[in-house]
């Protein structure tokens, strides 16, 4: 079956996309900021996020509440870019192992013994079972008196 890889619009994971604006959305509930000033940050975090810069200059308060985050950001990105290419890079081995022929051992060896003398009792190939000894009788004589819980008759 195909698998669809799902092209993303942002520089990052889905989850890290969560949770940089989770992050956001407390810090400046926590903090009281105005709702344009709120806005405008999410909307600037939003577009970082996106494209990885920002398109216009924004205002010195959405300014500095974006340099609280924007560490983390860049941290999301990098580690987003590196999984990214290491997953390319996995995608890219797996198809040239599934493109070359298989290639079966020529010399198939019997799987080695597990132990290195031989079992008591066990079978050889081609070999049946015999059927079970009679048995020699009570295993101790006279040890029926002994037992606690016994109550007669």
């Amino acid at each position: 079956m195909k698998t669809i890889q799902k092209k993303s619009a942002c520089k990052v994971s889905d989850r890290a996309y969560r949770h940089i604006l989770t992050d956001c959305i407390n810090v400046m509930t926590q903090k009281g900021v105005a709702s344009d000033i709120f806005m405008a940050v999410i909307m600037a975090v939003k577009e970082y996020l996106e494209t990885g810069q920002l398109a216009h200059r924004p205002i010195n308060r959405v300014r500095d509440i974006f340099a609280l985050f924007r560490p983390e950001i860049d941290h999301a990105i990098r580690r987003a870019t590196s999984a990214r290419k290491a997953a390319c890079t996995r995608r890219k081995e797996r198809q040239l192992d599934s493109d070359r022929p298989a290639t079966h051992a020529k010399n198939t060896k019997t799987a080695s013994r597990f132990y290195s003398f031989p079992v008591v009792g066990s079978l050889k190939p081609g070999e049946t079972p015999s059927a079970p000894r009679p048995s020699k009788g009570t295993r101790c004589p006279g040890i029926e008196h002994l037992r606690p819980n016994h109550l007669p008759g």
